[in-house]
């Protein structure tokens, strides 16, 4: 085991919050639970989200609104499960002929308004990808509320369990990345 999923794992087990916004840690996937889970998005999840989902729980831990659930929603949550909200936004939008998302992208925190981190099912490094609907321009390709941070799922993780305020870490690299577009 990984030496931030023993951390993990400490922090859940202890009393008070479990995450910045939330108190309560879902209970951790069983075998069967992943196997639908993968059935579901047609892939194997990648090592470290489900040893997270395995060995700490199923969403209510992490910074800002913390993990969702992926497979049901945790004790917190007052919105739908991560799988939930991947197979909504999966969904064609007859109002918007460019709305399509990527299927590789599983929704997993919650930022707040309708902005969530997102992990590449794909990338080797379980890469992290920023959805960011609000500056979105109506009648454009959606590439514009995508932004991935160069940096797998394990990284956030440890700096949130370092006590630094990720959410913050995220909207710099987003800043960064805008003004070297506007150059």
């Amino acid at each position: 085991m990984s030496d931030t999923l023993q951390r993990m794992k400490t922090r859940v087990s202890c009393p008070g919050p479990h995450c910045d916004l939330c108190d309560t840690a879902g209970a951790p996937l069983t075998p069967g639970e992943v196997a639908q889970v993968e059935a579901r998005l047609g892939r194997e999840l990648p090592p470290f989200l489900e040893a997270l989902l395995t060995e700490v729980g199923d969403g209510g831990y992490g910074f800002a609104y913390g993990h969702l659930g992926v497979a049901r929603p945790h004790p917190d949550a007052k919105q739908d499960t991560a799988l939930g909200l991947w197979d909504s936004y999966r969904q064609p939008d007859p109002d918007d002929p460019h709305w399509q998302w990527p299927p590789n992208l599983l929704p997993l925190v919650h930022l707040g308004c309708a902005m969530y981190l997102c992990v590449d099912l794909d990338s080797s490094d379980e890469a992290i990808v920023w959805f960011e609907p609000n500056p979105h321009v109506d009648g454009q390709p959606w590439s514009d509320a995508f932004f991935p941070f160069g940096m797998g799922l394990e990284a956030p993780m440890q700096r949130w369990l370092d006590g630094a305020d990720v959410v913050e870490l995220f909207e710099q690299s987003w800043n960064a990345q805008q003004d070297g577009e506007s150059e």
